[in-house]
């Protein structure tokens, strides 16, 4: 009998159907959507008015049925809990991103502070947007969507966003009005990671990492105790103090800024640009960047009391691009050079392990070890008669080029080796741009002086 009895509510079990709330229009009086009610499938335009709240308990899952939004003009309540999260996702059976727009908080009354906890965003167009009100978002998980967290307004909104985490976005933060971001990973972004469209003074960013985005950071006045790894673009673009953040393998670490002290600049293709020339660049650690370009219309800027990762005045001549290179720049003074690396600058780098947070398509971040790219040593430089040009590891060396500084190729040799003897005695004597390629298929670009 109990078998069978344990069998017929197997049974019925089975056959109970699944339930679903469809909902769609506007909500004047305030709202509770029920886990026990869950999904939620929102079936058209949905108007928050401006005295009811909606709220969405722990657990429920919200569902968007088409390209339709969730209008805030009253409240909002979505506050999940650690162990049992509100989840916002369309529902086609093949979703993809900005399937839908998202919730759309047009709230005036600044007294207000919405806040979003726990809830975890899936392929929207933004899952978060505020627009006149202060908002607080923290242990949020936003994937796939196109913007996941907007600000869109200068004087009366602002954000403030801790230990979120952003996975294949285009754009994890779009901000017009004031961002305080803490301790947030971002991660395959292919726009930007944080971006501010405009400066305010507000604007703080403080120790997220940032893996595998196209960029990374812009337009933040404070950019602090971050790690930016592997920007296909740009690391650190228009900020104001950026300090103790690790740059490290971006196509350029950092762009431009007022007070740059402290950091670790490594790996990177450009390691930094500078084109103005009362930026402060002191006390950082530049170590196996290809070159460095300081650019300022003329005026000459002091580099000094940073290290170069070596103390020959000639090799890191060799890779400072300044007015020995474009007669149109001024000169980037390095010297003195740091004997040792700043305190404030870490030599090893450790992204962490997000495995344990609960999302899908989990990227694990425990990267331990990074792969170093191939380093060019050019000596003796200046060089009189030859110059011995070697890879630091196994890679190859292809091809070298040797170019004058408007352009004109002087010599090319082809090699299949990792140390190769390049004879100069025939050429004038000046600066001399070299062009090594490899065959990890990336070409490195260095300077010789011929004396």
């Amino acid at each position: 009998m109990r078998v069978f009895l344990l069998s017929l509510a197997l049974v019925l079990s089975y056959a109970l159907p699944v339930f679903a709330t469809n909902v769609s229009g506007l909500i004047t009086t305030n709202t509770t959507w029920t886990k026990s009610n869950s999904p939620y499938i929102v079936t058209g335009n949905i108007d928050v008015d401006t005295n009811a709240t909606l709220t969405i308990e722990p657990g429920v899952v919200v569902k968007f049925d088409g390209f339709y939004v969730v209008y805030i003009d009253g409240k909002i309540s979505m506050q999940g809990t650690d162990s049992d999260s509100i989840v916002v996702t369309s529902n086609k059976a093949v979703p993809g991103k900005a399937d839908y727009v998202g919730f759309d908080v047009r709230n005036s009354r600044s007294l207000d502070t919405i806040k979003f906890e726990y809830c975890h965003f899936l392929y929207a167009s933004r899952g978060v947007h505020v627009e006149n009100m202060p908002a607080i978002v923290k242990n949020c998980v936003f994937e796939y969507c196109g913007a996941a967290i907007e600000n869109n307004n200068i004087t009366t909104s602002y954000a403030y966003v801790d230990n979120c985490r952003f996975y294949n976005n285009s754009t994890a933060i779009y901000s017009y009005g004031a961002i305080i971001a803490t301790n947030n990973i971002v991660v395959n972004c292919i726009s930007w990671g944080f971006y501010a469209s405009q400066w305010n003074n507000a604007n703080y960013c403080a120790n997220n990492v940032f893996y595998n985005n196209y960029n990374a950071i812009i337009k933040y006045n404070y950019v602090l105790n971050n790690v930016i790894y592997k920007s296909g673009n740009i690391g650190i673009r228009d900020c104001g103090t950026i300090s103790h953040n690790q740059v490290w393998y971006c196509q350029t670490g950092i762009f431009a800024g007022l007070n740059i002290r402290h950091n670790g600049i490594k790996y990177n293709q450009v390691g930094v640009i500078i084109n103005n020339s009362s930026s402060l660049v002191h006390l950082n650690c530049f170590s196996d960047n290809t070159t460095y370009d300081f650019i300022n219309n003329g005026s000459d800027i002091d580099i000094s009391d940073n290290y170069w990762s070596e103390l020959d005045s000639a090799k890191i001549s060799g890779r400072v691009q300044d007015f020995y290179d474009n007669f149109t720049s001024g000169k980037a003074l390095f010297m003195p050079v740091l004997q040792s690396e700043d305190s404030g600058c870490l030599d090893s780098l450790q992204l962490p392990d997000t495995t344990n947070i609960n999302h899908t398509n989990d990227t694990t971040l425990s990267t331990k070890e990074v792969s170093r790219a191939t380093r060019i040593d050019i000596y003796p430089n200046p060089a009189t008669n030859t110059v011995i040009i070697k890879t630091g590891n196994d890679d190859a060396i292809k091809m070298v080029c040797l170019y004058t500084v408007t352009g004109s190729i002087v010599q090319q040799i082809e090699a299949n080796t990792n140390k190769l003897t390049l004879n100069i005695t025939s050429i004038p004597n000046g600066m001399y741009m070299v062009k090594v390629f490899t065959n990890d298929g990336k070409p490195q670009v260095t300077k010789l002086l011929k004396e």
